[in-house]
């Protein structure tokens, strides 16, 4: 119910940022039959084509039976991800629960028990109402992040519960092996569950007991499907299996690995503080890349991190080796699920945008469980049997859930319309060239053209190698008549991306209009030499070549 209010205004949300290269403009979204056979989609290039199938199977599986149900309105989608995102909040839950029911809990007293209730449900309303969801939620393509939280909690909670049901073998085997499907499945829909086995290998170590060797049978299986994603991401056709790897560890960027490793210390400071103080959230944030370990930014993040990762240690050390701390081992475990699962996007291996809010979706997981735990802690040692103390911690969770969800309520506010979720990125990040890009593109779909036409502009000062920006310029000049500078900006594009199919479709286009058939067929050649199921090159063409025989 929480989960459907803080999100009843996001039905409508359109399309944003890559929605529509991932599943508008994609040829594999479009037609399920690659889902049978996807080796058919080896030639189909671009934002979603056969490389993207091949990683994120499941997930392109869901786009593409939303496409066949939907189509392109939105509603379909949003209802979609919504589902997902309110599963995912019940297995969190279900995580913290199943948590007290293992060895590491095993006799609960009176305010054991309490505990037992609280932390779990806290836990799940602080992870569905906490507005640093809505990237994830909200911004339909993200659906690959909220998916494969959903498999990856699945896995991790069908494991736990399948060891503490070890006396009904029957029923503990089959959950287990829901919990190697699940971890499969969580594989092919995000390349971040590659941290699935560690995190199965913590519960484990954490929350049981017995010897080694029966325990490493159980890991096992887990630890086999470590491959499945690298196998999934390496290139076969690179001239050696280095480069295939380098390739593979490097997602659209040139940027150095410590830059990359030296600047994430301070953004997984920022996603701290986030979670702690969801203010001036952005779609697309401009933040500065460092490039060496001394600057104060880099050392100051650094040591904090350090510092809560020895925390930890030191927690799950004491919690280990005294009854009395024994307790304590979740908020470890939460810490430990933190660093974990922000390991892959946030370490060495360079991506394109150093941060984006989505990327705290499944790490939160383990921030909000002892974030709870520790709430409880601190609120059962203030009150102490006080008389109104339980009531007093309801009322007192209830208001930060409803400040949460009031927040999260009023982000979504801000996506409802292109146009206001991209001025309010312009003044999160005045000076990035893509959100006035998109601005401008928002501008151009609802008729204001000197508008449009100033934020590409824009754009443009700012990064005038930004080739989405001249396509979009010339887009606006094309369509109220100004040939020659759409020609020039089209022209402008390609001269710094020659692989952009729609500039080629867009160029053809115009050639066409101006009767130059040789240098329009020779565009819409180059369209399909990009993405060979771009099935309106191929008609235009065969129109064309038709007219121009008739004509001779």
């Amino acid at each position: 119910m929480l989960g459907l209010l803080a999100y009843s205004n996001t039905f409508h949300v359109p399309f944003v940022l890559d929605d529509m290269s991932y599943i508008g403009d994609a040829p594999v979204i479009q037609n399920i039959q690659y889902f049978a056979e996807p080796s058919a989609a080896k030639n189909i290039q671009g934002v979603f084509g056969y490389n993207t199938l091949k990683m994120r199977y499941i997930a392109a599986l869901t786009f593409a039976l939303n496409y066949k149900v939907h189509g392109l309105d939105v509603t379909g989608y949003h209802i979609v991800n919504l589902a997902i995102h309110l599963l995912t909040s019940m297995l969190v839950y279900g995580l913290a629960s199943f948590i007290f029911k293992t060895p590491a809990y095993p006799l609960l007293d009176g305010r054991g028990k309490q505990a037992a209730l609280f932390i779990p449900l806290f836990s799940g309303l602080l992870f569905v109402s906490h507005p640093i969801q809505t990237e994830a939620v909200t911004y339909i393509s993200q659906r690959f992040t909220s998916l494969v939280t959903m498999f990856y909690l699945l896995s991790v909670v069908t494991y736990i519960r399948s060891r503490t049901l070890e006396t009904r073998l029957w029923k503990s085997r089959l959950l287990y092996i829901a919990a190697l499907a699940c971890s499969v499945f969580a594989m092919k829909t995000k390349e971040n569950a590659f941290t699935l086995p560690i995190i199965i290998a913590l519960c484990e170590f954490t929350f049981f007991s017995g010897k080694i060797s029966r325990r490493f049978i159980f890991l096992a299986p887990f630890l086999l499907t470590l491959p499945i994603i690298p196998l999934s991401l390496i290139d076969t056709s690179d001239a050696s299996i280095i480069d295939a790897v380098d390739r593979a560890m490097r997602a659209n960027t040139d940027m150095s690995r410590l830059a990359y490793l030296y600047t994430q210390f301070r953004v997984m400071i920022t996603y701290i503080r986030l979670l702690i103080f969801p203010v001036n959230q952005n779609l697309d944030y401009d933040y500065p890349i460092y490039n060496s370990f001394f600057q104060p930014e880099v050392f100051l993040s650094f040591l904090v991190l350090l510092t809560l990762a020895i925390v930890g240690t030191y927690i799950f050390y004491r919690a280990k080796h005294s009854d009395a701390d024994k307790k304590f081992i979740i908020i470890a475990f939460g810490i430990f699920w933190f660093f974990i699962t922000m390991s892959v996007e946030s370490s060495f291996i360079p991506t394109l945008d150093v941060i984006f809010e989505h990327r705290l979706y499944l790490p939160s997981v383990g921030f909000f469980i002892a974030a709870a735990f520790a709430i409880w802690f601190a609120w059962e040692k203030w009150t102490s049997g006080a008389r109104y103390g339980k009531k007093v911690l309801a009322c007192a969770m209830a208001t930060i859930v409803f400040i949460l969800s009031v927040a999260t309520h009023s982000r979504n506010d801000i996506w409802t319309e292109s146009v206001t979720l991209w001025e309010a990125t312009v003044k999160g990040s005045p000076n990035k060239s893509r959100p006035h890009n998109n601005l401008g593109d928002a501008y151009e779909r609802i008729g204001l053209t000197e508008r449009a036409i100033s934020e590409f502009s824009t754009a443009l000062k700012i990064s005038p190698n930004d080739a989405g920006a001249h396509y979009n310029l010339g887009f606006v000049y094309e369509k109220y008549g100004y040939i020659d500078m759409a020609i020039n900006e089209y022209k402008a594009a390609l001269s710094i991306d020659p692989n952009l199919a729609n500039v080629h479709y867009s160029l053809g286009n115009v050639y066409t209009q101006l009767g130059n058939i040789d240098e329009a067929i020779n565009e819409f050649q180059k369209v399909l030499s990009i993405n060979p199921a771009h099935g309106m090159a191929n008609k235009t063409i065969d129109l064309l070549m038709r007219n121009r025989r008739r004509s001779s």
